[in-house]
């Protein structure tokens, strides 16, 4: 029963993102997951740690500054394009969040990035050329977190799920050790940042305590591969959407990407460790 609340639960956040351009009322979010009106905002907020209209306004600033970090898009459109009426109050609203104009947060932005100084945390490699792939809907086994990435117990939260492989007798082959992650840290207050852990496992299991269940949609991604210490995982997501996604001439989907861990990290050094990075496109 908790997995199919999660499903619809995770069928509404999935509209929001793929309707930012549109009025979302929470009647027609209400119906979208099948919940009664009455009892659809504490749900959300239950689940989201906020109302889903503040929730909706998040999700829309924080697409907004990722356009104005990666895109020449005019704010006159952006404003538009994230289900604004005029250009005058999408401005109020980044403003109110983020202190300063659209225009003067793509120049500080910018400015910022070029003159970021990276910190070393060794050496790392990332394929140029990835592979397209099409994944099938899959089982995923989780524990959602939240906070800076860096700062996040991932270890801990991966020893509670193989916990629960084995006390639900779930081992099969080809489980898989996934993070999903829903914010940009670069313009996501550290506080707010979302995660998931995970593994993908092949049996029917039983959410308990803070370990929850859903399906994974089915859809296309481009594989990247990754060769390095975790810390510089920032980088290689840095390559890709600042380099890689503009000569591509592919277009994302309003989905999470997600980490793949190869390596066993108890095992592996840090420099030699492998992680498969899955993109989402239409």
């Amino acid at each position: 029963m908790e997995e199919y609340y999660e499903n619809r639960i995770a069928k509404v956040v999935h509209f929001i993102h793929r309707h930012l351009d549109e009025k979302l009322t929470i009647e027609q979010l209400a119906e979208v997951a099948a919940f009664s009106p009455f009892h659809f905002h504490r749900i959300m907020q239950a689940h989201l740690g906020m109302p889903i209209g503040k929730y909706v306004h998040q999700v829309r600033m924080q697409r907004a500054a990722q356009l104005l970090s990666s895109s020449e898009v005019p704010v006159s459109e952006l404003a538009w394009e994230l289900g604004y009426s005029d250009a005058a109050a999408f401005n109020k609203a980044f403003k109110k969040l983020y202190r300063v104009s659209p225009s003067e947060f793509r120049v500080l932005k910018l400015d910022h990035v070029m003159k970021n100084e990276k910190p070393d945390f060794g050496p790392w490699s990332i394929t140029k050329r990835p592979t397209k792939v099409h994944l099938e809907e899959r089982r995923l086994m989780y524990i959602p977190l939240k906070g800076a990435y860096g700062a996040l117990d991932y270890g801990g939260a991966f020893e509670q799920l193989w916990g629960q492989i084995g006390a639900q007798k779930l081992f099969t082959k080809g489980i898989q050790s996934i993070c999903q992650n829903f914010d940009n840290p670069d313009i996501t207050p550290a506080a707010e940042i979302r995660a998931e852990v995970g593994l993908i496992i092949h049996k029917e299991a039983n959410a308990t305590g803070e370990i929850k269940l859903k399906m994974l949609p089915e859809g296309e991604f481009m594989r990247f591969r990754f060769q390095g210490d975790y810390q510089n995982l920032g980088y290689a997501y840095q390559f890709i959407f600042g380099e890689w996604l503009p000569k591509s001439g592919l277009n994302l989907r309003e989905e999470p990407c997600f980490d793949r861990y190869v390596s066993d990290p108890r095992r592996v050094v840090p420099e030699k460790r492998k992680v498969e990075i899955f993109i989402p496109i239409e």
